[in-house]
C-alpha cells in the first residue's frame, strides 16, 4: 500500500512504533507497539542512546513478524516535547506559477518561510506549521488548492529544536536505517488529532504517563506553549512514591491503591486497611501528589478554557474530578476511537497520521523514495 506510513515517537514514557495510513477522513492501524520507559543518560541528560537504538530495532522486528514489508517504509518522526524552543509567527508570499495555487507555490511559500528562520543562533527548525493561507486577499484555514490567484501567502508558526538536540535524533534514526520525511513535536500532534475530531478551539492538555506530565496550552486551534511539568519526574510512577511516603508503605503497595481506587473517596465508606489508614487519609495522600501539578496550573493564570486530560494517568479514577475541584477548570478525558490504537500512548502517532494526509505534505509514497536508507551493520556515529 503506496499510502502506508510509520510512526516513531520518542518520549520518556517509551518509544510508540505505529503503522497506518489515512483514507476516506479516517486513521487505519496495521501495527502498534510501545516499549518500556526510556533512562537518561547521566552525562548528556539526552536518552540513553544504545537503548533507543536497541527499541527501535526491536520495535521493528516485532513489526516485521507482523507485517510483510520489514521496514520502516516512509517514517514520521515525533519528538519529546521538553525539547520544544519557541513558536515563532512568520508570513510567506510568492506569485503563484500558473493562474491557480498549485503545490509547488506552497513549496515556495514554506521554504521562504524557512529561510527567514535559518539565522536564529543555536536552533533548528523541527517543522512549519500554516495556520492561515491567502489567495490574493481572500483568507483560507485550509490550502486553497486550485484557486484562482495571482499571489498566496502563508501565515505559520515554527517549531524550533536547539541544535544539539536535533543532531541528537538525527543521529538515532540513522543508527537504525532511517531519515524520516516529516518531523513534529508529540504535543503539535497530539493537539493536531484533538483539534480534528470535535475538540474546543482554546484548551489546556495535561497528558500524564508514567514518568512525566506534560501542559499544553491551544489557543485558537494553534500551540503556543508545551513543557514538562517541573522538568519532568512527575507522573503515575511520582503520584505512588509520594502517597507511599505519606502513607508510611512499599511503592508497590501505594502503586496497587493507586491502580484500585485512584483519587476516590468511595463516598466516605468507614473502610480502614490493616495498615491502620482509612479512606479518607489514603484519598488525602494521593491527593497531595497533584500539588506540584495544580501549583503549576495556576502559575499560568489561564482560565475560562477546559484542562483536557489525555495519558494513561487520565485513566487514573477520580483523577478528573479532582484536578477539576482544585483548579476551578472544566476537567474532560479524551481518548482514541481507533482501532488498534485505543491506548493513551498512541494519540500523537495519529495525529501524525491524519497531518500526512494535508494536500500540501508529501505523498508518504514521495516520503519513502527519499528517505536514505543505512547499513545497519554499522553504526555512523562516535561514543557521545
Amino acid at each position: 500500500m503506496n499510502n502506508t506510513i510509520t510512526v516513531i515517537d520518542i518520549e520518556e514514557s517509551g518509544i510508540s512504533l505505529v503503522t497506518g495510513y489515512y483514507l476516506n477522513g479516517k486513521e487505519y492501524i496495521l501495527s502498534a507497539r510501545h516499549s518500556s520507559p526510556l533512562a537518561l543518560d547521566p552525562e548528556t541528560h539526552f536518552f540513553d542512546a544504545k537503548q533507543v537504538k536497541e527499541t527501535l530495532l526491536e520495535r521493528r522486528n516485532k513489526r516485521r513478524e507482523s507485517l510483510s514489508d520489514g521496514h520502516f517504509g516512509a517514517t514520521i518522526l515525533l519528538l519529546p516535547s521538553e525539547g520544544f524552543l519557541s513558536v515563532d509567527s512568520k508570513n510567506g508570499t510568492t506569485f503563484v506559477a500558473g493562474d491557480r495555487i498549485s503545490i509547488p507555490d506552497y513549496n515556495s511559500c514554506n521554504l521562504r518561510i524557512r529561510k527567514r528562520c535559518e539565522n536564529n543562533a543555536g536552533a533548528s527548525i523541527v517543522s512549519v506549521i500554516p495556520f492561515l493561507f491567502y489567495a490574493d486577499r481572500t483568507k483560507y484555514k485550509t490550502f486553497p488548492l486550485g484557486a484562482k490567484a495571482r499571489e498566496l501567502g502563508i501565515d505559520s508558526d515554527v517549531h524550533r529544536i536547539s541544535h544539539t538536540r536535533d543532531t541528537y535524533y538525527k543521529n538515532r534514526m540513522a543508527q537504525v536505517g532511517t531519515k524520516p520525511y516529516l518531523t513534529f513535536f508529540s504535543s503539535y500532534a497530539r493537539t493536531n488529532y484533538r483539534n480534528s475530531i470535535n475538540c474546543p478551539e482554546s484548551y489546556l492538555n495535561l497528558d500524564i504517563s508514567e514518568k512525566e506530565c506534560v501542559l499544553t496550552y491551544v489557543d485558537k486551534g494553534r500551540l503556543r506553549m508545551t513543557a514538562p511539568i517541573n522538568n519532568g519526574g512527575l507522573g503515575i510512577d511520582y503520584f505512588a512514591y509520594s502517597a507511599s511516603q505519606e502513607l508510611k508503605i512499599s511503592k508497590e503497595y501505594s502503586r496497587e491503591l493507586l491502580e484500585t481506587f485512584g483519587f476516590s473517596d468511595l463516598d466516605g465508606f468507614p473502610y480502614q486497611s490493616d495498615d491502620l489508614f482509612t479512606v479518607p487519609e489514603r484519598k488525602k495522600a494521593f491527593v497531595k501528589a497533584l500539588n506540584p501539578i495544580v501549583e503549576f496550573l495556576q502559575q499560568t493564570k489561564i482560565s475560562g478554557i477546559p484542562l483536557i486530560l489525555t495519558g494513561e494517568g487520565s485513566k487514573l479514577v477520580g483523577i478528573k474530578e479532582e484536578l477539576s475541584r482544585q483548579t476551578g477548570l472544566a476537567t474532560n478525558v479524551f481518548s482514541s476511537p481507533v482501532i488498534g490504537a485505543k491506548d493513551p500512548c498512541y494519540l500523537a502517532c495519529l495525529g501524525a497520521i491524519h497531518l500526512s494526509s494535508y494536500e500540501y505534505q508529501p505523498t508518504p509514497a514521495e516520503g519513502k523514495n527519499t528517505q536514505q536508507q543505512y547499513d545497519l551493520g554499522k553504526d555512523p556515529l562516535k561514543r557521545e
